[in-house]
Order: structure tokens, then C-alpha cells, then sequence
């Protein structure tokens, strides 16, 4: 070492300087050398790897783990979210290669949401349209569920605003590059329906029925053994099924009592419909039925309600209107006189009118009328 230095120090300046500069320049060269050799390295174990559809390329991705996933997204596109997988199986196969090319070459990478858009919408399904007499492109275009813009697109060396019978029309639309087959479980709840028993009830009129009990509907759950080729299902096996909460019955009461009695003793002298008008002689609708009576006998409310009308009433005469709710009425026409007045309360059977000649009328009778939501009805399918 002291040698050195004593040889170090009988140097002129510009030896030491060349010296140094030699020095330093071989430390900078094995530098870089420890670089490119680093940087090399690193970039020959980046290995790129290419998705194939059958013997198609369709990208390439950085690692065999984005391949994988590709891969794996493609299968598990059309299987059901919540259903268990059995068997998945792709149509061309698809697989991975890794990429042999140079590595000093520049590689397009694709990403793999890219790669798995292009496998699922990739496909491309050609038909022709034959034109016929009445087609137009918007009955065509719709017909495809396609616009019309988009069906000039398919066609774009034809003139579309002149076709005519015989010309042909082609409809392009995309599919999957793939056939996916899955075979899954699937589990899901199906509704029972509840049955209904009905009671009866003395308390209710005929055409009355009440809620006595709401139940409630059951519960199923089924598993089936599901195939499906892309979205299609093609098949479906019940495999079990299992009732997980019972059907609760509804019960329903229906009324017994009748809504609607006779308002008077007598005979039905014109019965409801067309007739030939005894006063006019014209043809026309009889909205009621005539019940014959004596002058000035009693007329009773056909059932209970709340009085709307008393007074003349044109041909009608003297008249008395009954409001029974739930859209049903009651009018009593050629009255000698009214006992009730607007805004009474009656029950069935109470006295209301008594029977005479009032408005047009032949002798003493009752025209009677039962109306529901605004229309009169033939009153005998209701009275008892």
C-alpha cells in the first residue's frame, strides 16, 4: 500500500487525472451493464398470453392470471347469480397460449374486460328479408326490433327508400362468438295459493259478502336442475320440493237475506222490457215492472235505505226514490200520495206511498223499478 502511494505521489497531475478518468468511466460502463442486464431480465419473465376462441385469436393479456379470468368470466356469464354450478362447457373451446413472439417486440395488450365484450357480442348472425307487398322500412325494421337508421347501416349498397317486392333486405345482428353450456342447481319460492270456504249469514244481504278471515298464501321452495345454452334455458329438472310455510284458508260470508221484497200485494200486470206503451202505443223499453193494486193501497220500502227523491215526476208522477247504497236504487211511480220525505231513514217493509193514477197511467198500479250503478234492471231476478 505504501508503495503504491510513494508511486501514486512521483506522478505529474496528468497522470493522476487520466488515471481517474479511466477509473471513473469503468465504474459508469459496469453500471449501465448492471442495468440493461437488470431491465432484461425483468422483461423476459413478463410473459404475454393470447385467448383464443376455437383456433381464433381474439387479444392478448399481461399474465396468465388475466387470461384465467377472461376465461372464467366468459363461463360464468349465463350462469344463474344465486344458483350452485355444476357444469360449465364453451363452444368453440376457449383457451390460453403464451406468446412466443420476439420479446424486444412491442405487444398490443388488450384488457380483459375488452377481450370478454368482444367473446360475448363478437358474433355476427346474417339473414335476408324478402320484401313483400305493404312492407315499409319501419314495418321491416320493427319487425327486427331494430330503427331504421340502423337497418341503412346493414345495407349501406342498397337504396332503402325505393325497396319493392322481391328486393332483398339483409338483417346483421351479434351474438357470442361462443356456445355457453351451463348446468346449475337452482333454488327458488314459489307461492301455494290458498284455498277459500265460505259461511253463511242471515245477517248479510244475498248479493253482500264480508272477509271473515283474510289467510294467507304459502310457500314453496323448488330446486330444479337447470341447462341453459347462453341465455336460453333449454331444460329444467324438479329435483325435490319442499313446502317451508303451509297455505292459511280464506273464509268468506255470503249473505242469505234478500235485498229486495215485493213493495206490494198484486200481480205483475207489464212486466220489465220491450213493449208496446198502453197510453202511446209507441214500442219502448218498460225500465220497471206494473204491479196491479187498489187505489190507495199501501206501498212499502222494498228495503231499507236513506229517501233521495219525492215529488212529480213527469210521466212518472207522484214518485219516491230510495237510496240503499252500493249502488242500488229503488223508484215507486203513480203514487196517490208520499208518507216519507228527502233524507229519511226507512226499513224494508215501511210505508212510504200509496198506490194511484198519478203522471201517465191507464188505473191505479205501482210501477216499480229496481236501478244498479245508475241502470234499471229487470226487478224480478232480485225481489223474493
Amino acid at each position: 500500500m505504501n508503495k503504491a502511494k510513494l508511486y501514486w505521489n512521483k506522478m505529474s497531475h496528468g497522470q493522476r487525472h487520466a488515471i481517474e478518468t479511466a477509473f471513473i468511466s469503468m465504474i459508469v460502463t459496469c453500471l449501465i451493464l448492471i442495468m440493461i442486464s437488470l431491465s432484461y431480465k425483468t422483461y423476459a419473465t413478463n410473459d404475454y398470453w393470447a385467448i383464443y376462441v376455437g383456433d381464433d385469436k381474439v387479444g392478448v393479456v399481461s399474465s396468465e392470471s388475466a387470461a384465467n379470468e377472461v376465461i372464467r368470466d366468459v363461463e360464468s356469464h349465463f350462469a344463474s347469480k344465486a344458483a350452485s354450478v355444476e357444469q360449465i362447457s364453451v363452444q368453440p373451446s376457449l383457451s390460453k397460449k403464451i406468446v412466443e413472439e420476439n420479446k424486444s417486440k412491442k405487444i398490443k395488450i388488450d384488457s380483459s374486460e375488452g377481450i370478454v365484450n368482444k367473446i360475448l357480442t363478437g358474433g355476427v348472425d346474417v339473414k335476408e328479408h324478402h320484401v313483400v307487398a305493404g312492407d315499409t322500412l319501419w314495418s321491416i325494421a320493427s319487425s327486427y326490433g331494430i330503427s331504421i337508421d340502423q337497418l341503412k347501416e346493414m345495407n349501406p349498397d342498397k337504396n332503402l327508400d325505393l325497396i319493392l317486392p322481391g328486393d332483398k333486405v339483409i338483417i346483421s345482428s351479434t351474438r357470442p362468438m361462443v356456445s355457453v353450456h351451463v348446468v346449475q342447481r337452482v333454488t327458488t319460492k314459489e307461492s301455494i295459493e290458498q284455498s277459500t270456504r265460505y259461511e253463511s249469514s242471515a245477517e248479510l244481504y244475498e248479493d253482500e259478502e264480508q272477509v271473515k278471515e283474510q289467510g294467507a298464501a304459502g310457500v314453496k321452495k323448488i330446486v330444479t336442475r337447470q341447462t341453459k345454452e347462453n341465455d336460453r334455458v333449454i331444460a329444467n329438472e324438479v329435483i325435490s320440493q319442499e313446502v317451508i310455510k303451509e297455505p292459511v284458508e280464506r273464509v268468506v260470508v255470503k249473505g242469505t237475506k234478500n235485498r229486495f221484497r215485493y213493495p206490494l200485494g198484486g200481480m205483475i200486470s207489464s212486466p220489465f222490457g220491450m213493449r208496446i206503451h198502453p197510453v202511446t202505443g209507441a214500442y219502448s223499453m218498460h225500465t220497471g215492472i206494473d204491479i196491479t193494486g187498489s187505489y190507495g193501497a199501501t206501498i212499502t220500502a222494498s228495503s231499507g235505505g236513506r229517501v233521495s227523491f219525492t215529488g212529480y215526476k213527469g210521466g212518472y208522477g207522484n214518485t219516491v226514490i230510495i237510496d240503499h247504497g252500493n249502488g242500488y236504487k229503488t223508484l215507486y211511480a203513480h203514487c196517490s200520495s208520499i208518507s216519507v220525505s228527502v233524507g229519511t231513514t226507512v226499513k224494508q217493509g215501511q210505508a212510504i206511498a200509496a198506490v194511484g193514477t198519478s203522471g201517465v197511467a191507464t188505473g191505479p198500479h205501482l210501477h216499480f223499478e229496481i236501478i244498479k250503478n245508475g241502470s234499471p234492471i229487470d226487478p224480478q231476478s232480485m225481489l223474493r
